[in-house]
């Protein structure tokens, strides 16, 4: 389902959570208004019931949470927009001061960025035409899910989790105003052997080389955001599942490359996510490569990396050997282990003794 189309019979949309449902009405042939003292309590009881029970986006945990992020949470809720902000343009903190629409254009002003917007969409930049429309795509890929699976899906991620810094195009109309046009790719992995009615996924949200993990349940229809990662920098991702801490349990397997340099061989890096998405792979130094000025290492997924990077597989938990060229030009390889009193992996020792063990996956 899209914004701004009808709810179909047979789902029902209610405190931002959606789900297939059919509701039965437990009154009389015949219904009529309650009246006096029951039919207060009644009102009453409902009104307290709903100012009492928190909001579902307020239980999304937000992982790596930035200025970026702060800002466009501020601007979206005042401006009563969903609010995307260019991947290159600095923003920070301030700009919320203005609790006002009046308030944010004005603060925007100052620090030299402007807004376009539309009447569910707004973006911040500071290079956008004076005049102009803007038009953002969401394509969500999902065939493991039926169509109205997928609609609900997509409503659902627009709604309750974090959007990326976005890359935009601009189109001159035959007017000469011009547009700028936005897509948002969503990829949709279901994780494996999920119980009856029930349904677990890793969502890839990506656009250029920046990326966004969202994690999703649903039970017996009901889609529900757990959390959303920060953000990774890597083209060519990758998202799997495997039980790497030998806990009987999953976790989500992300892997990609990127470029030190333009035009320089590629850096391959694996990050690895627990359900709760803790981020198992982080490292203590965290190597901004997108956009630097404009990030800052507290909104990043900090993975490990190397020309070669790949899981020893025969012990448990898995450790991860990463080979990187030294200062001779030789090829130097480290080992990472699991930490359980750290909760992520640490570098520990040369694998000389175990290059053997090297198990080429992923």
């Amino acid at each position: 389902m899209r914004p701004g189309e009808v709810v179909p019979l047979g789902i029902l949309m209610a405190n931002r959570k959606m789900k297939f449902t059919v509701e039965f009405c437990l009154c009389s042939a015949r219904p009529k208004l309650a009246t006096g003292t029951h039919g207060a309590l009644s009102f009453l009881s409902f009104f307290l019931l709903f100012l009492l029970t928190p909001p579902l986006w307020a239980q999304v945990k937000h992982w790596n949470s930035g200025q970026r992020d702060r800002v466009a949470e501020c601007v979206g809720r005042i401006l009563k927009r969903k609010a995307l902000i260019d991947v290159g343009s600095s923003v920070d903190a301030s700009i919320c001061e203005g609790e006002t629409a009046e308030g944010v254009v004005k603060r925007l002003g100052e620090k030299s960025l402007k807004l376009i917007s539309n009447d569910q969409w707004v973006l911040v930049s500071d290079n956008l035409p004076s005049t102009g429309k803007i038009i953002v795509v969401t394509r969500l890929t999902a065939p493991e899910l039926t169509r109205v699976q997928q609609d609900l899906l997509e409503t659902i991620l627009i709604e309750q989790s974090r959007f990326i810094p976005v890359e935009y195009a601009l189109d001159r109309e035959a007017d000469g105003s011009q547009t700028v046009d936005i897509l948002l790719d969503y990829d949709v992995t279901v994780m494996p052997g999920n119980a009856p009615g029930v349904l677990r996924m890793a969502v890839l949200l990506h656009q250029s080389d920046v990326n966004r993990i969202i994690f999703v349940e649903t039970q017996n229809g009901a889609f529900d955001v757990k959390w959303d990662s920060g953000e990774l920098d890597a083209a060519k991702v990758d998202v799997d599942f495997d039980d790497v801490d030998g806990d009987g349990n999953e976790e989500i397997v992300v892997t990609g490359e990127r470029s030190l340099d333009y035009d320089s061989p590629k850096d391959h890096v694996l990050a690895v996510f627990d359900a709760e998405g803790r981020e198992l792979t982080r490292q203590e130094k965290c190597t901004n490569y997108e956009y630097a000025a404009t990030r800052s290492e507290a909104e990043l997924v900090c993975p490990i990396e190397g020309v070669d990077v790949s899981f020893i597989t025969e012990t448990v938990p898995w450790e991860i050997e990463a080979s990187r060229g030294g200062t001779s030009g030789k090829m130097k390889s480290t080992i990472f282990r699991l930490m359980k009193e750290k909760g992520r992996y640490v570098a520990v020792a040369s694998p000389t003794a175990k290059s053997a063990l090297k198990n080429a996956k992923p």
